[in-house]
């Protein structure tokens, strides 16, 4: 197991210190990776040699891909839900109102300006 040592400061702090069995299973571990790592060296050397097929087989994940994209496409479409015509019509009259009104408090600060200015400079 490991061994525990407290150190006292401003808090108690508990330093946990790995055992010597621990060192070198970590140790057997980055040997093991070493190996693997030679092994996807010449995995990749291997494929290399095969370009050409890994270009066909790219066309055909596309291939299928585009047709998987548009069938999520068509399903999601089908979610969608149509607002009615009289909805339609009273989003279209609040939007116009809203527009409306926009406009007239523009036009009222404009003439107040144009007001205060003429008076200021005659």
């Amino acid at each position: 197991m490991a061994k525990k040592k407290v150190q006292t400061t401003s808090e108690e702090v508990e330093v946990i210190q790995p055992d010597v069995e621990q060192a070198s299973v970590e140790k057997k571990s980055s040997k093991k990776e070493s190996k693997k790592t030679s092994q996807e060296k010449t995995d990749v050397k291997n494929t290399k040699a095969s370009g050409k097929d890994k270009a066909k087989n790219k066309q055909k994940k596309e291939k299928k891909s585009l047709k998987k994209k548009a069938s999520e496409v068509m399903s999601e479409l089908k979610k969608v839900s149509k607002p009615s015509f009289g909805k339609v019509v009273k989003n279209t009259l609040v939007v116009i109102a809203v527009v409306a009104i926009c406009t007239l408090l523009l036009f009222g600060v404009d003439k107040l300006f144009s007001l205060v200015y003429d008076l200021l400079l005659p």
